[in-house]
């Protein structure tokens, strides 16, 4: 509805929440999706000029790059 309306400023944190909400549910195949609603997101707040919600969509992008595993045990066993 957002987007039929031209409601930017809103679309941006309907993406952002959406993608918070497919982060947190953890379903296998959420993670996709998650990120390209972040892209959106971050595409529109800094079109917009929307810094606070640029740098939530940072910091929840930030947090899905993938880490090094640390062994478990000797050899990784």
């Amino acid at each position: 509805m957002n987007a039929k309306v031209g409601a930017r400023l809103q679309l941006a944190h309907t993406h952002y929440d959406f993608a918070r909400m497919l982060l947190d549910r953890g379903w296998p195949g959420d993670s996709k999706p998650a990120v390209e609603h972040l892209v959106t997101a971050a595409r529109i707040a800094e079109e917009l000029g929307l810094v606070a919600l640029a740098e939530k969509v940072a910091a929840c992008r930030e947090g899905l790059k993938p880490t090094t595993a640390s062994p478990v045990g000797p050899d990784n066993l």
